[in-house]
């Protein structure tokens, strides 16, 4: 992937205290630099981690030296996902409890002195100590707390599954939980790991999404600044789906999601099953993203306006279709993707999304 133009490829382990060869993280880590691999290390907070095996509570400062030091990590993701090994029949943490721990993981990390991106994935009550519980922070957490803790941090309803409606729960999560004012350089949200190209052969739950829905939600978190972080094994994918590998080397789309400007997404609309996303990039271009979330019906005509984007009634516009890779036909010229003006106007059919670029002089 590095060859077409991926900055990087990270690889994942899951880090048990308890069965780790103490010198196997700095060896692999050496060996992945060698590869121009990054080093990513998963880690709980609680007894268990997630299934197996003891995990970091009372050990931070350890751990953290072998993580960010001995490893040299360049990602740690920490969740909270098993109760306290102590008390088997206890209830979920209160979310002040997971935060206090993720503070002193925090504090260890940052004490090492070496650069390391944390991911921490809270475990919140819908109604703050009972009902649901949702993989995401509760949505009375300020934008100070939450940049405080880490430099992103998951943001949905529930794991994320290889169906079109467990990426569009994920999706409502991000919108409903999350808080878009406070993304930028230092951190971001993410509404779980791509689906993408998985066709139901992953090793998460479902039957799996079709092309089309597989684009749509790829461009979607691209333009939301969300984590791209895939799932599918990208040698089956060349091997089995090489127009899904084609979408997940899209360098436009990606280009979106690692813009230098760092600024948030906006939501445009959300109304008759159909949204609306923008975010605004460094050349001051703009990245538009419209969706059809509606699960029947034919195609559905979606328009954004000039003054929904900001533009000037004057400016000259240039449209660029990201999934199609191709610049939008003069206006008047029937096309299903997009027309200049930048009015932007699309015929999506169900689930299908457009993913646009707008550049204006």
């Amino acid at each position: 992937m590095r060859a077409h133009g991926q900055p990087w490829i990270v690889a994942i382990s899951l880090l048990n205290r308890s069965t780790t060869n103490p010198f196997a993280c700095p060896v692999n880590s050496r060996k992945l630099t060698v590869r121009r691999m990054d080093w990513c290390i998963f880690k709980t907070i609680p007894g268990n981690v997630c299934g197996s095996g003891p995990g970091s509570f009372g050990h931070y400062a350890a751990d953290a030296r072998t993580i960010a030091v001995e490893s040299r990590a360049k990602f740690l993701k920490i969740d909270y996902c098993a109760y306290y090994k102590s008390n088997g029949n206890s209830t979920q943490p209160s979310i002040n409890t997971q935060q206090y721990y993720w503070a002193q993981f925090r504090d260890a990390l940052n004490k090492t002195g070496h650069p390391l991106y944390l991911y921490t994935c809270p475990r919140s009550f819908q109604n703050g100590i009972s009902g649901s519980i949702y993989d995401g922070p509760p949505r009375n957490w300020t934008a100070k707390l939450r940049t405080e803790l880490s430099n992103c941090m998951l943001t949905e309803y529930h794991n994320a599954q290889d169906t079109w409606t467990s990426a569009m729960s994920n999706l409502d999560a991000l919108l409903d939980l999350g808080i878009p004012s406070a993304v930028g350089p230092g951190f971001w949200q993410d509404a779980d790991m791509l689906q993408t190209c998985n066709f139901g052969k992953g090793k998460t739950p479902g039957t799996g999404m079709t092309q089309t829905e597989y684009n749509a939600t790829f461009a979607t978190w691209a333009v939301l600044a969300s984590q791209m972080i895939i799932s599918a094994d990208p040698r089956e994918v060349a091997l089995q789906h090489p127009h899904c590998l084609r979408l997940l080397l899209n360098t436009e789309l990606l280009a979106i999601n690692q813009d230098s400007g760092g600024l948030p997404p906006t939501l445009l609309f959300h109304r008759n099953n159909t949204m609306a996303f923008s975010r605004r990039l460094h050349d001051k271009s703009i990245a538009v993203v419209v969706l059809n979330r509606n699960d029947n019906g034919g195609a559905t005509a979606v328009h954004v306006t000039r003054q929904a984007l900001g533009i000037s009634i004057g400016a000259h516009c240039r449209v660029r279709d990201l999934l199609q890779h191709r610049t939008a036909l003069p206006a008047g010229t029937p096309t299903k993707r997009a027309v200049p003006g930048p009015i932007v106007a699309v015929n999506l059919v169900p689930h299908e999304a457009a993913a646009l670029r707008i550049t204006c002089v």
